[in-house]
């Protein structure tokens, strides 16, 4: 547990009135869920500001006391929770997390988190697609043991329309991750030269100790995907011209 960066994540966590995020922002509605409002949420978005956020890969805090609405996004989001724990809801699932419990949400999966408390704090990383290429997300593909979620994984990031999936991990609050997650955060919240290529270098990194977790406790993990049979063997196919056409050039 990094104090520094809890404390920094505090101050960035305050209250957002949805009414008044909603006028500034003025997001489409793109589908109901029970009635309720789905909204298409396209720019990630610095905290306090709420400016748009041009960054690949970026971070920003859940607020606190605050409704968030369903919505889906563009880009793939990692959810962490630091401290305390939060309720994270699909279309068809309730998601109970805890403290460095890690969430992968694919692309446009309809999603909302339920109202956090002043001892919670829990961070989304989102990953846009040109953060990472074909090529940095081979690796995912070759995993064995853990071909599922790997496999899982790899389809999140590379992916468009997954609807509803996820990769939810109970990591135990193994110390590598939560080290990792910490080191990520630290980079984008105090940067310096090359913070981009190392926050890239440890969100790939993450991926491979949350994959390592899975093939030594395939249990502590929970998947939920879309189902299409064709959609890594596409993928990996897609992986393969990517590599052709990087030796011909």
């Amino acid at each position: 547990m990094n104090t520094e960066i809890l404390e920094l994540l505090h101050q960035n966590r305050e209250y957002k009135d949805w009414k008044k995020v909603e006028n500034k922002l003025k997001p489409l509605i793109v589908d109901y869920i029970n009635g309720e409002p789905v909204y298409g949420f396209y720019e990630t978005l610095k905290d306090k500001s709420l400016n748009k956020n041009g960054q690949l890969i970026s971070i920003s805090t859940q607020p606190v006391d605050s409704f968030v609405p369903y919505h889906i996004h563009n880009y793939v989001e990692m959810m962490v929770v630091l401290l305390g724990n939060c309720t994270i809801r699909t279309a068809s699932n309730t998601i109970h997390m805890k403290q460095d419990e890690i969430i992968v949400m694919g692309r446009d999966t309809i999603h909302k988190v339920d109202e956090i408390d002043s001892g919670t704090i829990v961070v989304n990383i989102a990953l846009k697609p040109a953060a990472f290429s074909l090529n940095d997300l081979d690796f995912l593909t070759h995993k064995e043991g853990v071909q599922s979620i790997s496999s899982m994984l790899f389809s999140l990031l590379a992916s468009n329309n997954s609807k509803v999936a996820f990769n939810l991990f109970h990591t135990n609050h193994e110390s590598h991750v939560v080290n990792t997650v910490y080191d990520i955060i630290s980079e984008y919240y105090q940067p310096d030269s090359f913070s981009n290529q190392i926050i890239k270098m440890e969100v790939l990194e993450l991926f491979l100790r949350l994959i390592r977790i899975a093939s030594h406790s395939p249990n502590l993990v929970n998947a939920k995907k879309r189902q299409n049979n064709n959609e890594i063997d596409l993928l990996t196919l897609l992986l393969y011209i990517e590599k052709t056409t990087n030796l011909l050039l």
